[in-house]
């Protein structure tokens, strides 16, 4: 039996920085992601977690997730945003762990992009 490689994550910086993760992640891969998402905070204020490809995600990394949001929020002027397209496994797991209730979630990667890079940092919650 062979052991499985980490799928590639790549980070991209256009107006913002992308971190996109593809296929099958769980506790062999959060690491990789990890050290993706901690670059992605080097470059800028606008960071975007696109997991519309990723098939599989397991707790550990739900919680990398989760604690760069936090990181964000921590740090002022900075955005964090994910990718999971409503019927995609990732968005289920969000729902089912009540994540959705804290990440920012978007459909697209245009529309987080969009997200992260306005200025003005408005509280949804009056």
């Amino acid at each position: 039996m062979t052991t499985p490689t980490a799928p590639p994550i790549v980070t991209e910086h256009v107006d913002a920085a992308v971190v996109v993760a593809q296929g099958e992640h769980d506790v062999s891969t959060v690491d990789a992601l990890r050290a993706e998402i901690d670059a992605a905070f080097e470059l800028g204020s606008g960071i975007t977690a696109d997991l519309s490809a990723v098939t599989f995600i397991d707790a550990s990394t739900l919680r990398a997730v989760l604690d760069a949001c936090a990181r964000a929020e921590a740090t002022p002027g900075t955005r964090f945003a994910v990718v999971a397209p409503v019927e995609s496994v990732v968005a289920r797991l969000f729902r089912m762990t009540r994540a959705d209730r804290t990440l920012t979630v978007f459909e697209t990667c245009p529309a987080a992009a969009a997200w992260c890079r306005a200025t003005e940092i408005v509280n949804p919650d009056p």
